[in-house]
């Protein structure tokens, strides 16, 4: 799932409320605009990662968030959030359940 669009430099929130994916070898979201994505209540099953910030190939960069609460995730899977260093990224964490190999 993309959520948001890199040419928009107003700050959007993007709500993820519930829901489940599994078998994405690459990624589940991806935040490509400037803001929050809340990711709530969601599950996940075997996955390259959960959330990833829009990387290099996103002009112009912007400061984004995320928030993953109370999900559940089994895995194998590799990465629950991966945050590029191009802006201050933000993330947080809050009642995470996990299972299988997560790293």
């Amino acid at each position: 799932m993309f959520t948001g669009f890199a040419g928009d430099s107003s700050s959007k929130t993007h709500k993820v409320i519930g829901g489940a994916a599994q078998n994405a070898p690459d990624k589940f979201f991806t935040q490509s605009s400037k803001g929050t994505t809340i990711i709530q209540n969601f599950c996940g099953e075997n996955f390259g990662k959960v959330y990833c910030s829009c990387g290099s190939g996103c002009n112009p960069q912007y400061t984004r968030n995320v928030q993953l609460l109370n999900s559940k995730f089994k895995g194998p899977g590799l990465t629950l959030i991966c945050l590029f260093l191009f802006k201050l990224n933000f993330f947080s964490i809050k009642i995470l359940k996990t299972s299988g190999s997560i790293q």
